[in-house]
């Protein structure tokens, strides 16, 4: 009877275990199951834009800033007084492509009116025909920068999933109100103003250094001149050079500038300015007037010290910036506010404008450029 009790009692719980098993699942509320960890699509979408649209920073369709790239880009400018034009194109290191460039720019006057206005760049080697030789080096190349912003995007990560999730559903819900949150969530689904937003918030920027340098010879330029004292007509001729060293630090998906500082030295030669001479016709009483230069041309030295800061669209499609010039020698400054666009790859024109002012003539003026990015890829 007690072996027959056992039994019965062995066969009673296996038949309540079911039960049991049931109503403790009942009695302990379900947790939920965790978000699926952030995605980040290895970086490529997602970063590879943003650094290819702030590498365009370097791209300056005027040709007139130290630090800047160029494969072959022409370019004509004009004021209200004259006009120039200028050819350019850069050759990259084999060894060290994106990181060294050399550039060979030929430039000189088109028009020149006699009352030509002032340059608020400062120098002095705009009216003669000039040859250029640059060397620019970046320190950090493009899969450089971009690796180091998708290493700081993974160590984002790796420091906090759930809150690298949490903060980026917020992003994804600030630009699709209302929609569903994707289940393999990543910063792709963001848009290019939201990511750059997004990457920004977690420390995940970039950049890079540059070095420029700069030789200019302009080639000798013709001076008519009559002595002040005899009105004797007399003739010269100068040439002139100039030399530049430029550093510059881009950010990459920061919400800070470009920024650049260059120092110049030239060498030129200046016009006197003109004035009206009236002499005797023959013997009558009658007199006839011209304009003429009296004086011989003055040789001026400059030192410049400028500053350079840009700002571009988040597509990369149009710019603004600002130099701020301080000749050293002379006491004068300069400022220059240019706007500029850059194309896409299909397009065939960039250019833009530009408004300066100088503190000797206490004038503005106005530059109207535009150009052909050739080869542009």
């Amino acid at each position: 009877m007690k072996a027959q009790g056992i039994v019965i009692a062995v066969i009673a719980l296996a038949l309540l275990a079911p039960a049991i098993s049931v109503a403790a699942n009942q009695a302990v509320p379900n947790k939920p199951a965790p978000p699926p960890p952030p995605a980040v699509a290895n970086g490529g979408g997602s970063v590879d834009e943003l650094v290819e649209n702030d590498l365009k920073t370097l791209e300056d369709p005027s040709l007139s800033s130290p630090v800047r790239k160029t494969d072959l880009q022409a370019v004509l400018e004009a004021t209200q007084s004259n006009s120039s034009a200028a050819i350019e194109f850069g050759l990259e290191s084999r060894e060290r492509p994106d990181l060294l460039r050399a550039t060979f720019k030929l430039a000189g006057p088109i028009s020149q009116n006699t009352d030509r206005s002032e340059l608020a760049t400062l120098k002095g080697l705009s009216d003669q025909t000039s040859l250029t030789f640059g060397f620019r080096s970046q320190r950090r190349s493009r899969e450089e920068i971009r690796q180091d912003v998708v290493n700081k995007l993974t160590a984002a990560i790796a420091r906090n999933p759930l809150a690298f999730r949490k903060d980026l559903e917020a992003a994804w819900k600030a630009e699709n109100p209302g929609q569903p949150i994707p289940a393999a969530l990543s910063t792709d689904d963001l848009s290019s103003r939201g990511r750059r937003k997004f990457l920004r918030s977690i420390g995940a920027t970039g950049g890079t250094p540059f070095f420029a340098s700069e030789a200019t010879y302009a080639a000798p330029k013709q001076f008519d001149f009559a002595i002040r004292e005899t009105l004797e007509r007399r003739k010269e001729e100068h040439d002139g050079y100039s030399g530049t060293i430029s550093l510059g630090w881009l950010p990459v998906v920061s919400p800070l500038p470009y920024l650049g500082i260059s120092y110049v030295y030239e060498d030129s030669f200046k016009e006197q300015s003109q004035q009206q001479i009236c002499e005797p016709l023959g013997s009558s009483n009658s007199l006839g007037c011209r304009n003429l230069v009296l004086g011989a041309p003055k040789h001026v030295e400059k030192q410049l010290l400028q500053l350079e800061v840009r700002r571009y669209s988040s597509k990369a499609t149009a710019a603004f910036g600002l130099r701020l010039t301080r000749d050293l020698k002379n006491d004068v400054t300069g400022v220059e506010l240019p706007v500029w666009m850059i194309p896409d790859s299909s397009g065939l024109l960039n250019g833009g404008v530009s408004a300066g002012w100088r503190s000797d003539t206490k004038e503005w003026t106005l530059s109207v450029f535009v150009g052909s990015p050739f080869g542009k890829k």
